[in-house]
């Protein structure tokens, strides 16, 4: 189910580890996942976050910028920075005031993904319904 940032409540994200990370042509795709997984090996909550405006990552004392309309293939290849943070958990959660998604990570890694600069959102929400 699709949701909105102002309907959906990203605490639901404290926990959950990011799984996967599928990059296409304009669109990079995050999924996270609650472990331990159900009794019938099911997700008992899931959420994909798909970004298609940019993204701010930081590793360390390093911040990388990557905005689609800069360059898509810079926007891509940021991707792979995005990849180190796999099987690492989201330690907390917040939307800033600009409407921007601040996820960090248990070992300190951040990942900002950034509202559209054009007024449209630069993300869209997809989670399990609970």
């Amino acid at each position: 189910m699709e949701y909105e940032l102002a309907d959906f409540d990203l605490k639901r994200l404290i926990g959950q580890q990011l799984t996967s990370v599928w990059v296409a042509t304009n669109t990079i795709s995050l999924y996270f996942l609650k472990y331990p997984l159900s009794k019938t090996s099911k997700p008992k909550d899931s959420v994909t976050i798909r970004i298609n405006h940019g993204y701010e990552i930081t590793i360390g004392s390093a911040l990388a910028i990557f905005r689609l309309e800069d360059s898509i293939e810079q926007f891509r290849n940021g991707a792979g920075a995005i990849l180190s943070l796999i099987e690492h958990r989201v330690c907390s959660a917040i939307s800033s005031p600009e409407g921007d998604i601040d996820l960090n990570f248990v070992k300190g890694q951040s990942l900002r993904i950034l509202y559209g600069d054009d007024g449209f959102e630069g993300f869209h929400l997809f989670a399990d319904e609970k």
